[in-house]
């Protein structure tokens, strides 16, 4: 496994080593400055980025060595810095980040950037013959400015937007839908007939983002001028575009010297982690003169009368900045700056992700099943690898849902639950974008009502309705992200889980137990302490490893990979257990009661061929005199018990000499398992048994662990307990057969949840 994620690795740096990594200083950078990721796989960088352990270490030597205060109480001191100064270089560096003009351009604090894009929405002049346009691929947030506009009597549109290839972009309306709710609007009491240009025209506004956070995809700026200068399908009036930048800002921030759109919206932990609760509204001057909000708060104002209607707005960005300012994550912002600058500024920052999204994109492309069936369907443009230069249509996310060999969807959350066991953090759903996740999945307005109608709510796990996915999977690079978080993501998704068979079932399943000097098996509701004791079993170097919480080392005990089992003699003795080596293992033979069976077993000693230490270390870790013993093959039958205590079946007796290789279940005999070689049950049976005790107003919840079962089978057109009626099951080559066939050549399945007390 090593081996091979090496070579991929070497691939990748040939491929793309001349974007990737600084110039060889990312490994440095995560060891150095997010050690506390360990070997955690964090790639939802789209939702927020991370905060660098020397920024935050630099954020707080700044809050212990400088004193900040309230700016509207104005304290000064001698060439101290104070909060007038943070807040001074912080609105600097937003500005310069975005290559916006001081002279053109004001930088508004906000808490964020949805608290923006709603004092946007809250103060822009709306009025009858207005119209707020805004792409199908936008943020809630976006949507929620639709829903003032058209209060303050404009007209609201969803559009697409597709390039002509001269140069222009073409505008369409998203649907018949929207178009019915443009035609309809109707101007609310109180409208305001104010406009935006020459002659009182009705002032319109046109929103996208600059970087979709659903998939990544990046529209070209040009759409900017050409909406300002021509308008957009038609509409007579003064055109104002607003770009949503949250997403964009964490790696590439538009350039505002060429694209001058006349607001911008941005957060600041998308880009550095670090503050959070803080973002800004950038805007231009002529366009902020637009801007009349209702409501003014401590510190916006010039003059006010309190008992009289009476005050005048401070100028500029001081008007907007209701109450006091968060004048401690103004002084946080210069390090966060810092960290960027580090790393050779957001172009680095671009290639670097770029690089990561590329392979990424690339191997999930050419990911197959065995069948040849595709295993992943992407959405946008990274699906088609359309890359400009230096990937300049494609941030770093990548969006997808996994497939079934059969062709069906894996559903989202699904996914994520088991991404969450293996310590990946990505995200699911719709990303709060319903425009973009609706388009890429076919999804139509009514579908998602009757949906919504079904019960299907944002963040629920009803992620696969009638067949189609409701959302799907993203995940996001950031600065810090590394070619081990991409790759650990595709080893996620691609890796098989394979396991042999052995004479007993599953390669070495129930074939250990702890027994007490009279050697009855212990269990778990006897002593609790099983419960931490944690066994993990390397098949490569041949060792289970046994680690519990209370004990200070691990036990490692040697697993016989190719072994002989002869037939116990006499009372149970035994002529040698034999290793790939030849050599006899040590051990005593001891008989164990399972289930009202007699089974031949054999201690189990250390790696160092010592039994004493192992019996020792297990009775220290759970306050018993135990030994662990290992069954022998051969010395039980998988026929069920009730048969043999009725006389119907005889045991399948060991032969001597015979040697039982991986998947050789000629015996059909097995270890301290119940009955059968393999425990099956289904989904469907368990939801069954768990909706009858929910009808019972039974607060209890079943799962299927519980029983231990080996398979566990699911599909949307299988009943429930309908596996009691199966003879075989046939998973790949192999067959199974239910337990009361077990005479045949095939392994033993035990059907149905019964367990042994």
């Amino acid at each position: 496994m090593r081996s091979r994620h090496m070579s991929r690795e070497a691939a990748f740096i040939q491929q793309y080593g001349s974007l990737y990594g600084y110039s060889g200083r990312i490994d440095a950078l995560r060891r150095e400055e997010f050690a506390r990721l360990g070997s955690k796989v964090y790639v939802d960088h789209a939702g927020a980025t991370l905060y660098s352990e020397t920024q935050m270490q630099a954020v707080m030597q700044d809050y212990m060595v400088n004193m900040y205060s309230n700016p509207h109480s104005q304290h000064a001191g001698f060439g101290e810095r104070g909060s007038a100064d943070a807040e001074a270089d912080a609105r600097a560096m937003t500005l310069a980040m975005c290559n916006a003009s001081p002279a053109e351009y004001e930088c508004i604090f906000t808490s964020g950037a949805t608290a923006a894009l709603k004092l946007v929405a809250d103060s822009f002049p709306w009025a009858a013959g207005s119209q707020f346009a805004y792409t199908l691929d936008n943020h809630n947030s976006v949507l929620g400015m639709r829903e003032v506009a058209m209060k303050g009597g404009a007209s609201a549109i969803a559009v697409t937007a597709s390039h002509t290839g001269t140069g222009d972009w073409d505008l369409q309306q998203a649907s018949e839908v929207m178009a019915a709710a443009a035609t309809s609007a109707v101007p609310a009491a109180g409208a305001s007939d104010g406009g935006d240009g020459e002659g009182g025209a009705p002032g319109c506004m046109f929103a996208f983002p600059v970087e979709s956070n659903f998939n990544g995809a990046r529209l070209d700026l040009s759409l900017v001028q050409q909406v300002q200068q021509q308008g957009l399908m038609g509409h007579r009036g003064r055109w104002r575009v607003l770009l949503d930048a949250a997403k964009a800002c964490a790696t590439a921030p538009p350039d505002l010297s060429r694209y001058p759109a006349d607001f911008m919206v941005l957060s600041f932990y998308k880009i550095f982690g670090y503050p959070t609760g803080l973002g800004a509204l950038i805007v231009r001057k002529d366009a902020l003169q637009l801007l009349q909000p209702t409501y003014f708060g401590g510190g916006t104002v010039e003059v006010s009368v309190a008992d009289a209607r009476f005050h005048r707005k401070r100028k500029g960005a001081a008007g907007f900045e209701d109450g006091t300012t968060s004048y401690l994550a103004y002084a946080a912002l210069r390090h966060g700056f810092a960290q960027i600058q580090k790393l050779g500024g957001f172009h680095n920052i671009q290639l670097h992700t770029d690089s990561l999204t590329r392979y990424l994109t690339s191997q999930l492309t050419n990911l197959r099943h065995a069948n040849g069936s595709p295993g992943c369907v992407l959405y946008g443009s990274g699906s088609t690898s359309r890359h400009g230069r230096n990937g300049t249509s494609q941030g770093p996310v990548v969006a997808f849902n996994l497939l079934r060999r059969d062709g069906l969807f894996v559903g989202y959350r699904e996914v994520e639950k088991m991404a969450g066991l293996c310590s990946i953090y990505l995200r699911t759903g719709c990303f709060c974008n319903p425009g973009a996740c609706a388009l890429h999945l076919g999804l139509s307005a009514g579908q998602l009502k009757r949906n919504f109608e079904a019960g299907h709510v944002c963040w629920d796990d009803n992620d696969v309705i009638d067949g189609r996915p409701t959302g799907a999977v993203r995940v996001s690079f950031g600065y810090m992200s590394t070619f081990e978080d991409a790759d650990a993501v595709l080893r996620f998704i691609a890796h098989v889980g394979a396991w042999p068979l052995g004479p007993n079932g599953l390669l070495y399943d129930r074939e250990w137990a702890l027994v007490d000097e009279a050697g009855d098996a212990l269990k778990q509701k006897k002593v609790p302490k099983m419960t931490a004791i944690m066994p993990s079993i390397d098949l490569q170097t041949g060792v289970m490893t046994v680690a519990a919480t209370c004990m200070p080392t691990a036990l490692q005990i040697p697993l016989p990979r190719s072994q002989t089992y002869p037939a116990p003699a006499g009372n149970g003795g035994h002529e040698g257990l034999q290793g790939e080596s030849g050599g006899a293992l040590p051990g005593t033979v001891r008989h164990v009661r399972i289930c009202a069976d007699n089974v031949c077993s054999l201690q189990a000693a250390t790696v160092a061929g010592d039994s004493l230490v192992a019996s020792t270390w297990f009775s220290e870790a759970l306050g018993v005199r135990c030994h662990l013993v290992q069954q022998q093959p051969g010395s039980r039958s998988a026929v069920p018990r009730h048969l043999l205590r009725k006389g119907l079946a005889e045991p399948a007796a060991p032969q001597p000499g015979l040697e039982q290789h991986e998947g050789d279940n000629r015996n059909s005999s097995i270890g301290f398992a119940n009955e059968g070689q393999f425990l099956l049950t289904s989904a469907t049976s368990m939801a069954d048994v768990n909706a009858r005790l929910a009808a019972k107003d039974l607060h209890l919840h079943i799962d299927a662990a519980r029983y231990r079962p080996n398979l566990v089978v699911a599909g949307p057109s299988l009943q429930p307990y309908a596996e009691d009626a199966w003879d075989t099951l046939a998973i790949g080559g192999l067959r199974f057969r239910e337990a009361l066939e077990s005479e045949s050549d095939g392994p033993v399945l035990s059907v149905g949840m019964s367990v042994c007390v």
